[in-house]
């Protein structure tokens, strides 16, 4: 099941660099924020996305570095969007994930972080725990033989409109993103214009 034209719509709104640090600065969780030098942040234009892949995946991934390290060290961001449930976005991730691990150990020759980010606005709850093991049908005695991570949820269908964060652009385009699969989009669509006056105010006001 692909949603094209909204996988289109956020690799253009989180390409942007800005856009996508605002985001992780007000999303992620404090204690991983608190280690990202988001002045660094940058997207990792290498596509890690074969054909069979490229119908479900949105290729967004980004570079940062880790603050106070004197070696420098950098975390890769890999933003997955969502549009519908899917229980198996775990495996999905994986995959991606292995594909990002292969490239670098040809070209580094060893294995850099990844944080996996979901950024689900489907209609449906995600009730689904978000840690790859919860797939897995096997004795507790066996797990630990097998992997294990946790990707980071960010659910806008649970955020109320007023708890929306960031700057106004980065709310607007959350708005758009939130109600796009839904009756009250018509409804919704004065209050991003209202922001996107927002916003055009606050230029002015620098000019």
């Amino acid at each position: 099941k692909t949603n094209q034209p909204h996988d289109q719509f956020f690799k253009y709104v989180f390409s942007n660099s800005e856009t996508a640090r605002t985001f992780l600065i007000n999303y992620l969780p404090p204690e991983v924020s608190t280690l990202l030098d988001y002045s660094t942040l940058q997207i990792y234009k290498d596509s890690f996305v074969d054909e069979e892949m490229k119908a479900h995946l949105s290729d967004l991934l980004y570079q940062i570095n880790l603050k106070d390290s004197s070696q420098k060290l950098c975390v890769y961001i890999l933003f997955e969007h969502k549009s519908y449930y899917d229980p198996f976005v775990p495996l999905q991730l994986l995959r991606y994930m292995l594909v990002i691990w292969k490239h670098f150990l040809d070209e580094i020759h060893k294995l850099v972080g990844i944080i996996p980010i979901v950024f689900y606005h489907g209609k449906d709850a995600w009730d689904i725990p978000t840690n790859f093991q919860s797939l897995l049908d096997v004795p507790a005695a066996l797990r630990e033989y097998m992997p294990e991570f946790r990707y980071h949820l960010v659910n806008l269908s649970e955020i109320a409109d007023e708890e929306l964060k960031g700057d106004e652009g980065l709310r607007a385009e959350l708005l758009v993103f939130k109600y796009i699969k839904r009756d009250e989009l018509k409804e919704r669509l004065g209050k991003v214009v209202r922001l996107a006056a927002d916003i055009s105010d606050a230029q002015l006001a620098k000019t």
